[in-house]
């Protein structure tokens, strides 16, 4: 085991983000192949219950930082259609994520 400060790559392809809210240093998981992403989001966004910005859980330690990565989040995976990997919800475990109609955001499931 290796401790590590920040974002960084662990091998070409695979790397962790700090998306800090749920806890001080939380990070994800991004997956890259082929031109595509995607992002084991950890606690940021449990559940697809929990894609808009202030839908945060009692359990985030600083729920502020949790909106502000979110929308740090949001900011790249949305336009870069990355696949956001849903760490609890046992419905959908993963989907886009894209803007609605008034800008809502909503989770679209990979086809069947």
């Amino acid at each position: 085991m290796q401790p590590m400060k920040g974002d960084q790559e662990i091998i070409p392809g695979i790397s962790v983000r700090i998306f800090p809210g749920h806890t001080e240093n939380m990070q994800a998981v991004m997956i890259e192949s082929g031109g595509q992403t995607a992002c084991y989001i950890s606690d940021l966004i449990p559940t697809t219950a929990h894609i808009d910005l202030t839908w945060v859980m009692a359990f985030d330690l600083c729920p502020l930082q949790t909106i502000d990565s979110r929308k740090r989040y949001y900011a790249q995976a949305i336009p870069q259609k990355w696949l956001t990997i849903f760490t609890h919800d046992p419905n959908v475990p993963w989907a886009y994520v894209e803007e609605a109609e008034k800008g809502r955001l909503v989770a679209k499931p990979l086809p069947k």
